[in-house]
């Protein structure tokens, strides 16, 4: 197959770095189609497309996960030959990815320099000096230190996520990719890894950013490449991007009847009520009304009380305020949840559905507030 033309440029002024043709193939599917990429030195990129367009399948056959079928890959106008992900690496590529691949088990230190360990004379690993440059590493990208001898497991997601990407930066690297990096960050370590990110850019390195979020990506990126059905089929400066065009471009079709208006079933009896609740210091005075018809909603990063919500409401844990069913007000204890004055262990019938759905209207809860 011959190469396809990048759109532009003639063969002897290509980008930086370029993927030509990619091709890839998966039992009964076709995961890339003559797919390309091109980004030039201290570009952030974005990589946009729905769920099953290609994204994820383009960076596993940069970062030496699969074997392309067909294609071309080139940086700094030389052929790359990439043979598997130590391949990748030595060659200046390594990612964030979504799924996590820290080992559990092992220590933050361990973990963040697994199989490049400094060794001794004895060619045994030297702790002290990994201990040395797990703290060096967060200082570097100025990020909150993390003991280096704390087992992952004992960790949030967050700081997992974190760790992730610190993993990633302590490569070196030369071009980066993030992959949803900033899913399972707080709203201050996502302001910190786009600084991270800007510096990385303005060191010469080649971005791929890869997110959902168009308000991150149209603050954070350069340029943007839209993948559709296993190919690319924009490639814009960003200050042209017009969200809705994306958006469009990413379908392959215009997106007016895709959220029609829908019918509202509420009623105005209020069947649960919870006025002025808090417990310990995850719920602070949450005031809430649940009417009948109505599917709630509850949304927020991870431990910033929703859990314990549903935990006030079904009597696991202890609450001030007040809690009504049906308008009168009730102590739910723990054999009882939402059934109060019925021990729920000898309460026959079909078990009451989980207390949240798909929303009609949606309440955030920041640090436990409503």
């Amino acid at each position: 197959m011959p190469l396809r033309p990048v759109p532009g440029k003639e063969e002897n002024n290509m980008a930086d770095f370029e993927m030509r043709n990619i091709t890839k193939s998966f039992p009964g599917v076709k995961a890339l189609d003559n797919a390309g990429f091109e980004a030039d030195k201290g570009e952030i990129v974005a990589l946009l497309g729905e769920n099953g367009a290609g994204k994820s399948t383009l960076i596993k056959v940069l970062c030496g996960e699969h074997k392309a079928d067909s294609g071309e890959i080139y940086f700094e106008g030389k052929r790359l030959e990439i043979h598997g992900t130590k391949s990748a690496i030595k060659q200046g590529i390594c990612a964030v990815y979504q799924e996590l691949s820290l080992i559990p088990d092992l220590t933050v230190a361990e973990n963040l320099f697994l199989g490049v360990y400094e060794t001794s004379a004895s060619k045994r690993v030297s702790y002290q000096e990994l201990e040395k440059k797990t703290i060096e590493l967060f200082h570097r990208y100025e990020a909150d230190v993390i003991d280096p001898w704390a087992k992952v497991s004992t960790l949030p997601l967050p700081k997992r996520q974190m760790l992730e990407i610190l993993k990633a930066l302590s490569k070196d690297g030369k071009i980066i990719i993030f992959d949803e990096a900033t899913s399972a960050l707080s709203d201050g370590q996502a302001a910190w890894l786009m600084n991270i990110i800007r510096k990385l850019a303005e060191e010469g390195k080649i971005i791929i950013f890869i997110s959902h979020r168009l308000d991150e990506i149209k603050s954070l990126c350069t340029k943007v490449i839209v993948y559709r059905s296993g190919t690319d089929v924009a490639d814009l400066p960003m200050e042209k991007a017009d969200s809705d065009q994306l958006v469009t471009l990413m379908l392959g079709r215009e997106i007016g009847g895709y959220y029609p208006k829908k019918e509202c079933f509420t009623k105005d009896e209020i069947l649960v009520s919870m006025k002025n609740v808090s417990s310990g210091h995850k719920l602070k005075e949450i005031d809430l009304d649940v009417r009948a018809g109505e599917i709630l909603g509850v949304g927020g990063l991870a431990g910033q009380g929703q859990a314990e919500l549903f935990m006030a409401l079904f009597g696991l844990i202890k609450t001030t305020g007040a809690i009504s069913i049906k308008g009168r007000e009730v102590q739910l204890k723990k054999s009882e949840g939402m059934y109060p004055g019925r021990d729920r262990a000898h309460t026959r019938g079909p078990r009451p559905a989980g207390p949240c759905s798909g929303s009609e209207h949606t309440r955030e809860y920041r640090n436990g507030g409503a």
